[in-house]
């Protein structure tokens, strides 16, 4: 969903002239909307149960010029409008205790018993739908519930839907973390302040658990840094001796968040996690063989389409998250259909998403990869892996799923810290060893930052429109 799509449809079910005019309107982009209506203040409630989530669209919200309370579920929903009048009300359909749908039937019965009471005037509140998983019917349903419009998550400005501009972790790109063989970035966030001016903010960010630091330990063969930031979990391993020699050599980095998890590995015989165990396996052996695996007992994948939904032919299952049974970090691509005009059936389809790709992720150099995910140049290697790929439902509250053949469902649970199990190996080495691990932890955060930057499709688009304004726009 674009966030001129949500605009418009918080308009259309207010009823304001804007709406009436967006067919005519130019291209809607965040700056314009920011300009066009600073002053405009109405109040709107936010139902939705993902912290995330709430973040994100409140963020927006606010900067399309909108006052915005939340609700963490349909309960929450009706206190707050039993409480306050809004303009409208955006509903996650999908929420614990009572969800969109129920909320929304309740409070048009209430709507509906104050009408035929005669308390004023009658009251019709602008419900909008909002789900992260849309499919055919969807919109029927939404509508035949009672609510005025229905929109897909996620929302995306237009620049950032039509791909030209990427959003990014950090206020600014100096803040963040590139996989390019360089350590500068990694100084910035294990030294001290930058100058004596630096000072005072260094020392308070620190003090406050707002400063992004990070946590170092060393071992045998490298020295370990491990940071963070709204989007990644960065890995840094320089090392003592000599250059990274792929394929020559095997890393291999656990990592444990819940209790319980398993202390060995079918895929890196002889290495033992004590200590809790792990949930996940990086291995990162030559460009084309490096992987992030996950426990059985842990993969929520093979959960859902393997035991629940049946849809895989032949799964590998193990409940025991301690017996060292390791999979492929993998989604779903399609479910089991049959296409409705050749019958054409079409079997369920997974990718696996936890191959490690090398790669720099430096914008400014001439061999960017948005989709790298480690480095390595002389002694220095650079990992970086997204929160989810470690079980993280909200990093930001230090929160992962739970083991979902035990819990019979994913539920989050709170992880104090993670455990970090770094090994240096020779290819088929299998003599016994057991990894110390380092403890990460942090504060959380409340507001995620982030910064825009110009994509090389920006440019592109640019030239083309101004050759298409040359060519429309006949000489005088």
């Amino acid at each position: 969903m674009r966030q001129s799509d949500l605009y418009n449809a918080i308009a259309t079910v207010m009823g304001t002239p804007e709406a009436a005019e967006a067919e005519r309107a130019p291209l809607v982009t965040r700056h314009m909307l920011r300009e066009m209506h600073t002053g405009h203040r109405a109040r709107l409630l936010l139902a939705e149960d993902n912290p995330v989530n709430q973040k994100v669209a409140v963020r927006m919200l606010e900067k399309l010029g909108y006052r915005v309370d939340v609700a963490q579920n349909g309960l929450e929903a009706l206190e707050a409008l039993a409480r306050n009048r809004y303009a409208a009300v955006l509903m996650d359909v999908q929420m614990p205790e009572m969800d969109g749908y129920e909320a929304t039937a309740e409070i048009r019965r209430r709507e509906h018993e104050a009408a035929l009471a005669g308390r004023g005037k009658s009251l019709n509140t602008p419900i909008i739908a909002m789900t992260a998983n849309a499919m055919q019917g969807d919109r029927e349903k939404a509508l035949t519930a009672g609510m005025d419009d229905y929109l897909a998550k996620p929302v995306l400005t237009n620049e950032q839907n039509y791909g030209v501009i990427a959003t990014e972790p950090g206020e600014s790109v100096e803040e963040t973390i590139h996989l390019d063989g360089e350590t500068d970035d990694w100084g910035r966030r294990t030294g001290g302040p930058e100058g004596l001016g630096d000072v005072v903010n260094w020392a308070t960010d620190r003090i406050l658990g707002q400063g992004l630091g990070a946590e170092e330990r060393e071992y045998e063969d490298f020295d370990l840094s491990v940071s963070h930031d709204e989007a990644y979990l960065y890995l840094l391993l320089e090392k003592r001796e000599g250059e990274w020699r792929f394929p020559d050599e095997e890393l291999n980095v656990g990592f444990g968040t819940l209790p319980g998890g398993s202390e060995t590995a079918d895929k890196a015989k002889g290495v033992g996690f004590p200590e809790g165990g792990i949930q996940n396996l990086l291995q990162i052996k030559s460009a084309e063989d490096s992987h992030l695996w996950i426990n059985s007992a842990y993969d929520p994948h093979t959960w859902l389409y393997g035991k629940k939904l049946d849809y895989m032919p032949d799964p590998t299952i193990e409940e025991d998250p301690q017996a060292g049974v390791f999979l492929p970090w993998k989604l779903a691509l399609n479910r089991p259909l049959v296409l409705p005009q050749s019958k054409r059936k079409i079997p369920f389809e997974d990718y696996e998403v936890g191959l490690m790709r090398p790669g720099v992720t430096d914008p400014s150099d001439p061999s960017f990869d948005s989709l790298a995910d480690w480095y390595a140049e002389g002694d220095v290697l650079e990992v970086r892996i997204p929160w989810t790929m470690l079980g993280y439902t909200d990093p930001s509250t230090l929160r992962v799923w739970d083991y979902p053949y035990e819990a019979e469902g994913i539920e989050a649970v709170k992880a104090d810290r993670l455990r970090v199990y770094p090994t240096l190996r020779n290819p088929g080495q299998t003599s016994q060893e057991e990894v110390d691990p380092l403890g990460y932890s942090w504060r959380g955060w409340d507001q995620p930052t982030y910064h825009e930057r110009k994509k090389e499709s920006y440019g592109t688009m640019r030239e083309a429109f101004d050759t298409y304004d040359r060519v429309a726009t006949p000489p005088r």
